[in-house]
């Protein structure tokens, strides 16, 4: 269960506390009331054009837009499809399709949380799904039309289609054998997987990522077409300030964007856990993914009393010790078998008036709930 503090100052010199009110939030997808859905961490199906990165999921990870493009407002669109009547996304590069021109376009990235120095995507630390459904002539030999990616490349998660394939990397520096950069490098360009299909169709590529067993598996249009064997799994390995990004390769402050893309996208999701075979192909068929009788779920998790910590924020007991010191850093989950396994908080400030606590397992979530808090300055004597 995806728990969310949001938070309220109070006045100046009152006392400081918080209280959990938990409440239900509207499912995913209401074609599914026979099964517990599992929940995404975001997911982007571009129906506001007025707000083409608007997060549909319960969760709200809004994605800013970002355009250098001299093409203008044609440079990013939400558009219909004429056969599928679905939404999509068009990003346009100022690149033609032999690479000549400039390197503006536009995107969409995940903007800081506050002034953590994180994204959303940096809040995985454990398995992760993400599945997106896309068309581009990739035909050409131009590999720096980036489609998604966390970082830079070869330092996070990216999906790059070109030489009549889709690149998917799920290694990076950090993860890669070598005595130095240059022979890191070398192995992680050796290490990148193409899948080999022309994308000027709508196509779904997946990547599923397990912790446990340190594997991703990569599916096209629902079906298993490889597994990966990784050293670990990162989503986001370092506290750098890339973002996740669709059509480019940028920063969380916007900045720096490069690498920008000509591509249509239909749907983007991100789960917080690995999604089964079975839940891949539900998604490709247009069905939720779900926790059925085989899989293991957290079915609850504890709110801790927080009664009798000190809250109350002054120079020396400062937010920051408050979110990493004094808030418990773990809680209690129940799984759907029934056993009780320690999972970890991870603490973030969204705005000068909110704290939010990221519920970090690899186990899938198939709810999700609202807790508030308040908290208050003091000045000490």
């Amino acid at each position: 269960m995806k728990r969310i503090l949001s938070l309220g100052i109070v006045l100046a010199l009152a006392a400081g506390g918080m209280a959990f009110a938990p409440k239900a939030t509207e499912a995913v997808s209401a074609g599914a009331e026979d099964a517990a859905v599992i929940q995404p961490m975001a997911m982007y199906e571009f129906d506001d054009a007025e707000n083409p990165g608007k997060d549909t999921s319960a969760n709200g990870y809004d994605l800013v837009a970002l355009n250098t493009s001299t093409q203008g407002e044609a440079a990013m669109q939400v558009k219909t499809d004429e056969t599928t009547g679905k939404n999509y996304l068009s990003l346009i590069s100022d690149r033609s399709s032999d690479g000549l021109g400039g390197t503006s376009g536009a995107c969409l990235y995940a903007p800081q949380l506050g002034n953590s120095g994180m994204d959303f995507s940096d809040l995985i630390r454990d398995s992760y799904t993400v599945t997106i459904t896309f068309r581009r002539d990739n035909t050409s030999n131009i590999g720096d039309h980036y489609m998604l990616t966390t970082g830079r490349y070869n330092d996070s998660f990216q999906l790059t289609p070109w030489r009549s394939a889709v690149q998917v990397q799920v290694n990076n520096m950090y993860m890669a054998p070598g005595a130095t950069d240059d022979e890191k490098q070398a192995w992680l360009e050796a290490n990148t997987t193409d899948i080999p299909v022309v994308t000027t169709d709508w196509t779904t590529i997946t990547v599923s990522t397990d912790a446990e067993t340190n594997t991703a598996s990569v599916y096209l249009n629902g079906a298993l077409v490889q597994t990966i064997t990784m050293s670990d799994t990162y989503f986001t390995w370092r506290a750098d300030p890339y973002a996740f990004t669709l059509g480019a390769q940028c920063q969380i402050t916007g900045f720096a964007a490069t690498m920008f893309a000509t591509v249509d996208i239909e749907q983007c999701r991100v789960y917080d856990t690995a999604l089964s075979a079975e839940n891949v192909q539900r998604l490709y068929n247009g069905e939720e993914a779900v926790a059925d009788s085989d899989s293991t779920y957290i079915t609850s998790v504890v709110s801790p009393d927080l009664s009798s910590l000190d809250l109350l924020a002054t120079d020396v007991n400062t937010i920051d010790v408050i979110m990493n010191e004094t808030l418990p850093q773990t809680t209690t989950a129940t799984l759907s078998d029934g056993t009780e396994t320690d999972v970890d908080i991870l603490w973030y400030m969204i705005s000068d008036t909110e704290v939010r606590g990221y519920i970090s397992t690899p186990y899938a979530k198939t709810s999700q709930a609202l807790l508030e808090a308040e908290y208050g300055y003091t000045v000490r004597f």
